[in-house]
């Protein structure tokens, strides 16, 4: 494990005791995080444009609600633990595999255009923005990488010595992840299955 100024980064997941990975239909992971005992951490995604990827199984029968869940998990005291900080991919300069047109991480990369354009205006990687943005969350004690190399690694220790987004930044990452769901028919807040 890396420690950053105020945040430890995790290389691999963590063999905690407790800890579980809340990915799943939204009513039941508020109900583990609001029950004795709480969990002692909650893997929960976290990235600018709130995509899940093929992380969700469950079809058109409700949506993911990670920032839902993440605020639940911040109530009840219980730590999270940012995953998909760069959606599988969907949130970097380009796809590092080859991947179906119907992958879900295809149609969230070509949905996640305007997030690369407000990278670029600033100056950076996407995956730089996506892994500043997951550090910024309030509630987010560590962020989960998911590198393969070590550019890839070289990249993330990069941006979290550049620090959090600034506030002008995570209100232009706000106005990618609102116009991402005006355009998908999702509203922010929805929280099906809760």
């Amino acid at each position: 494990m890396l420690t950053g100024r105020s945040h430890p980064i995790s290389m691999r997941c963590p063999s905690t005791p407790g800890a579980f990975t809340a990915v799943g239909f939204p009513s039941a992971i508020t109900q583990a995080l609001q029950s004795e005992p709480r969990p002692e951490a909650a893997q929960i995604v976290v990235n600018g444009l709130d995509l899940s990827g093929d992380l969700w199984i469950f079809g058109e029968t409700g949506q993911p609600v990670n920032d839902h869940l993440r605020e639940t998990a911040a109530a009840a005291s219980v730590p999270v633990m940012a995953i998909r900080a760069v959606a599988a991919g969907a949130l970097t300069d380009q796809l590092d595999r080859r991947v179906d047109n119907d992958h879900p991480v295809d149609a969230e990369f070509e949905r996640a255009q305007g997030f690369r354009r407000l990278a670029a205006d600033l100056d950076e990687s996407t995956a730089s923005l996506a892994q500043r943005h997951a550090l910024s969350i309030q509630g987010v004690t560590t962020v989960v990488l998911g590198v393969k190399n070590r550019p890839e690694l070289a990249e993330c220790l990069e941006a979290e010595a550049r620090g959090p987004l600034t506030e002008q930044e995570s209100e232009q990452v706000e106005s990618c992840a609102s116009r991402r769901h005006r355009h998908s028919g999702l509203r922010p807040g929805l929280v099906g299955g809760v």
